[in-house]
């Protein structure tokens, strides 16, 4: 006599799942799913290699017109992207072409910039011989000890 011999011939039909499911059901929600996996994970490398630009600059006139203006005023706007405070931030602004002329001074310092803020500088640029055309410049910021570089456009008319 065996030790499971007084359950023989009973129905375990109660012990069968209710939803009976073939596993080549699954085939197509897994595919899915492990697609939406993948691409989660590729968002998220991609998110981790585009570095956010803190720059901005706005004109007090774009186009500037030469009949009334001899000089335009930019402001450029910092934000700190950092988790800790900034100090020292030098702001700087660079023509790439020859015909802007950036006065008083090419180089400002911020010298203290909180998390998740943003500073904001003027800058006098002006065009030499009051050249008509595109110049392009360039705004470089050094900010805890990394370099950010974005080019602008001045429209001359």
């Amino acid at each position: 006599m065996g030790l499971y011999d007084k359950y023989k011939g009973k129905d375990f039909t109660y012990l069968e799942p209710a939803i009976k499911i073939d596993p080549m059901q699954l085939k197509i929600p897994l595919a899915m799913l492990a697609g939406l996996v993948i691409l989660l994970v590729l968002f998220m490398f991609i998110a981790s290699q585009v570095q956010f630009n803190p720059i901005s600059a706005e004109f007090e006139e774009q186009p500037m017109r030469i009949d009334f203006q001899k000089s335009i005023i930019v402001t450029v706007n910092v934000l700190n992207v950092f988790p800790e405070n900034a100090r020292n931030v030098q702001v700087r602004v660079v023509p790439e072409s020859t015909a802007l002329i950036v006065f008083p001074a090419q180089v400002k310092t911020i010298p203290f910039i909180e998390t998740a803020t943003h500073k904001s500088m003027q800058f006098n640029l002006t065009t030499l011989n009051y050249a008509k055309g595109s110049h392009e410049f360039k705004v470089i910021v050094s900010m805890n000890n990394q370099v950010f570089e974005k080019k602008f456009t001045l429209e001359v008319v």
